[in-house]
């Protein structure tokens, strides 16, 4: 029995024995003449893999791969020209000698609307082709692994750097490849989304001063096309956020794209791809053409097409500009004035509702008149050909020895030395007799001309987008901002539950006005300091001088004001008519010495040729555009520019940094700021390695880790690179 069971296991043992070695066989065939491996990664959001078309190498026969990237929903990676921001995916080969890659084959792209920018982009699931040709020498039946390393930037509302080394492992045959069944439906796919290099339709081009104009034509009359939109190569072309206008002629079709501020001049040709959405050759057909033609200049004033706005667009913009006045009264610029609104509204506490609504719309008012005479003026010069931007009144010395002195006395006022109210913020109520409203709403004027100094987070590109529209439009971008600067104080007003609780006005507020007084004199100096690097040091004499008169005028009004109202009114005339005859001839001075602000070491002086070289050499670049009346740019310069930290970080990086001192009155930087679309300071702009690199555009608000972050992401390659 026992011997029976043993001869039956032993039986069952080799029976399972011979099972297993075939199967094991059978399964080792098969994995033995698996055709290629490929290694996959996972980034963030994305995930990337190289595929081969086919399962084998040939010697010399030039093959088919694809990088492979699955975006996870709502994320998205950029095309060859990203538009307005983004970074393009980039392949770096290192492939066994021999091997040449060509060039990415990009299908088209998806536009997306990122009020008020746009880019172009992929999400879902891509596969960009490349083509490899191997060598003629290479041995069969060897295997080769390729390699590459993939740089991708995926993109939500935030954006993430990707980079992962993948690898292909393919056998060597002599006969033909075959193709791989597992990828044969998605590459056929990809096929079909790349450009047609030919069409029966026929593309010619004009360039205007404003417009792009793209007429397609074909033989046959009756031929229909679906709407069509325009991509191009280069970032540099066109205006990426403006709609395009298709429409038919009588011809066949006409497009019309808008220009960037980039591309003025000559335009040699246009290159890109014309989507259709019908299709090129009827509905369902291929749907994107590549186009590379002559644009000879034209006169557009008789083609361009109206004035189109989107409204989402404009009211975009709109938003953009109402939260960046809403921050605007939190920048450096903005914060010496609401000393005064506080106070105002300290003392007006307990007033009626009614009274304190009629102050917070005077106030209001005050806002929005000045911001509509500074875009009317802003407007009006450059329709005039001049190259002037936010806070352009304060390139004027004049200007600024104005509002030097206009602070200054009313940091004296408010130290007691002379008593008309809070001088111009109640000016108002003494000359008018109307309880402060024409005081309050000067008060509303000087915060806007003090402001425009600023830029908060979010109004640089909406001022960017005001300066390409039409007057009705720009004015109803700067009405958003100034709402939104105004509307804190219009609140407390309607609702002044908080500022109630302060205690009874006594004794307390009048060292609340001393401390308040010691911020307008710290601004008056700091105008000062605006003055003399604009005028010199000799203009700046003149303005101590007449700051000394104005003292002695006010210290004596004080001293007489109560006991001879009207010969005190007299005595100040005079002494102001002296002060400005001791300052004009010095204020009218030219400047004779260095007008830069750059006394940091290491920072170059800005110009669009010096820029043009570094870029052309692949250099790293960091432009600060900036100006001495920019307290922000101020501010910035001490907490994250000046940082021994950072400034270690550029040397790492070989960085090399360029000022943009707009201080004084310079087209060449109004005109590189228009080219971000900008039309003031701060502006802080990055351009990577590389000639083709884009601009990475950091926020007007810096902090170490901001900018640590952003030389990092850009530049932080560089090791895994060498």
């Amino acid at each position: 029995m026992n011997k029976l069971g043993s001869a039956s296991e032993i039986g069952m043992r080799v029976g399972l024995g011979l099972i297993m070695s075939a199967f094991l066989g059978a399964t080792g065939l098969v994995m033995g003449s698996a055709p290629c491996h490929a290694e996959g990664f996972r980034g963030a959001r994305t995930q990337v893999e190289w595929l081969s078309e086919t399962e084998s190498i040939q010697p010399g026969k030039p093959f088919w791969t694809a990088l492979r990237m699955k975006m996870d929903a709502g994320w998205h990676t950029y095309w060859r020209n990203p538009g307005d921001s983004g970074i393009a995916t980039e392949i770096r080969w290192d492939m066994p000698e021999g091997f040449k890659a060509g060039e990415i084959q990009w299908p088209a792209p998806k536009r997306i609307d990122l009020e008020p920018l746009a880019v172009y982009a992929y999400e879902g699931e891509i596969l960009l082709l490349v083509q490899i040709t191997p060598p003629e020498n290479l041995v069969s039946d060897e295997t080769l692994t390729l390699k590459a390393r993939v740089y991708w930037l995926e993109c939500e509302v935030n954006c993430i750097p990707g980079d992962a080394l993948l690898s292909l492992t393919l056998p060597v045959r002599p006969e033909n490849p075959k193709a791989d069944p597992r990828w044969a439906q998605p590459f056929q796919l990809a096929r079909s989304q790349l450009p047609l290099i030919a069409s029966e339709w026929r593309v010619s081009a004009e360039t205007g001063r404003n417009y792009f104009r793209l007429r397609i034509t074909q033989a046959d009359p009756k031929a229909r096309l679906g709407r069509v939109s325009f991509f191009p190569y280069s970032d540099k072309l066109i205006h990426h956020p403006a709609r395009q206008t298709f429409r038919a002629s009588d011809e066949g079709y006409e497009l019309f794209v808008r220009r960037s501020n980039l591309s003025q001049g000559e335009v040699p040709a246009l290159e890109g791809i014309l989507v259709s959405e019908e299709g090129w050759r009827g509905p369902g057909s291929e749907k994107v053409l590549e186009v590379s033609v002559p644009a000879p200049s034209a006169d557009d004033s008789a083609w361009r097409p109206a004035e189109e706005s989107s409204f989402g667009a404009l009211w975009g913009a709109f938003f953009f500009a109402f939260a960046g006045g809403l921050l605007l009264n939190l920048m450096p610029c903005v914060f010496p004035v609401i000393s005064l609104k506080i106070l105002h509204i300290v003392e007006n506490a307990r007033a009626s509702r009614s009274r304190r609504l009629a102050l917070g719309w005077t106030f209001t008012l005050g806002v929005l008149v000045s911001f509509w005479i500074l875009a009317g003026a802003l407007l009006f010069l450059r329709a005039a050909g001049q190259e002037v931007g936010w806070g352009f009144q304060l390139q004027n010395p004049a200007v600024v020895l104005a509002l030097a002195l206009l602070f200054f006395v009313l940091a004296i006022n408010l130290f007691g030395f002379f008593e008309v109210g809070l001088f111009l913020t109640k000016s108002g109520a003494a000359v008018s007799g109307r309880g402060g409203f024409g005081g309050v709403f000067l008060n509303g004027v000087l915060a806007t001309v003090v402001a425009t100094p600023c830029t908060a987070p979010f109004m640089g590109s909406a001022l960017g987008f005001a300066m390409t529209r039409s007057a009705p439009e720009a004015l109803l971008v700067f009405t958003g901002l100034g709402l939104g600067m105004a509307s804190p104080y219009l609140i407390l007003s309607a609702f002044p539950q908080w500022v109630q609780k302060l205690p009874k006005p006594g004794a307390w507020m009048e060292q609340l006005k001393k401390i308040l007084g010691f911020f307008l004199l710290v601004t008056a100096f700091w105008l000062a300091w605006v003055f003399q690097i604009q005028a010199g040091s000799k203009a700046l004499a003149g303005l101590v001088l007449s700051a000394a008169i104005l003292f002695a005028a006010c210290f004596f009004y004080g001293r007489i004001q109560r006991r001879a109202a009207g010969s005190a009114f007299w005595v100040l005339v005079l002494f102001f008519l002296g002060a400005a005859c001791a300052t004009l001839p010095l204020s009218l001075q030219k400047k004779s010495e260095e007008t830069s602000i750059m006394s940091e070491g290491g920072w170059e002086k800005f110009s669009q040729a010096r820029l043009d070289a570094l870029r052309s050499a692949g250099e790293p670049v960091f432009i600060d555009f900036t100006a001495a009346w920019c307290l922000t740019c101020q501010v910035n310069k001490k907490t994250a520019l000046n940082l021994p930290e950072i400034r270690a970080l550029f040397r790492k990086y070989g960085v090399t940094l360029l000022k943009a001192d707009w201080t004084s009155r310079d087209p060449e930087i109004t005109r590189a700021l228009a080219a971000f679309g900008r039309s003031s300071v701060p502006l802080y702009v990055l351009y990577p390695r590389g000639a083709d690199a884009q601009a990475v555009l950091l926020p007007e608000i810096l902090t170490p880790s901001a900018v640590a972050r952003a030389l990092e992401l850009n530049l932080g390659r560089k090791e895994v690179r060498e």
